[in-house]
């Protein structure tokens, strides 16, 4: 076998290793690069607009032992109705940290979790 600068007198298969490893690196980098090239690319409104997305494409369950359905976003609005533990819902919007899951019924993400 013929001594290499890069590999020395390690066998083929050794070599391959090496050589996949070395271009999962570059993929990951890669990656990364698409990834930070696209979040400097993107509008706040177009990164709200995707957070929303994921919102609305999730479905949750009350996490809680209860959680107030509200008729508005906020602790201040009247409380609608109350869910229990386990209750499954799909949300329709997003305001800060208050979900909209039906007309006229929000409800706290603080009290939820995803399933």
């Amino acid at each position: 076998m013929i001594a290499n600068p890069t590999f020395g007198s390690h066998s083929a298969i050794e070599k391959l290793v090496f050589l996949k490893q070395q271009a999962k690196k570059q993929i990951s980098e890669i990656e990364k690069f698409r990834k930070i090239s696209k979040l400097a690319n993107t509008t706040p409104q177009e990164k709200e607009d995707e957070a929303i997305a994921k919102l609305r494409a999730s479905k949750y369950r009350v996490k809680s032992h209860f959680a107030n359905v509200r008729i508005g976003p906020g602790k201040s609005y009247q409380i609608r109705r109350v869910l229990h533990k386990d209750h499954k819902i799909e949300v329709i919007e997003a305001r800060g940290k208050w979900l909209r899951i039906g007309e006229d019924s929000w409800i706290s993400r603080l009290t939820l979790s995803p399933y």
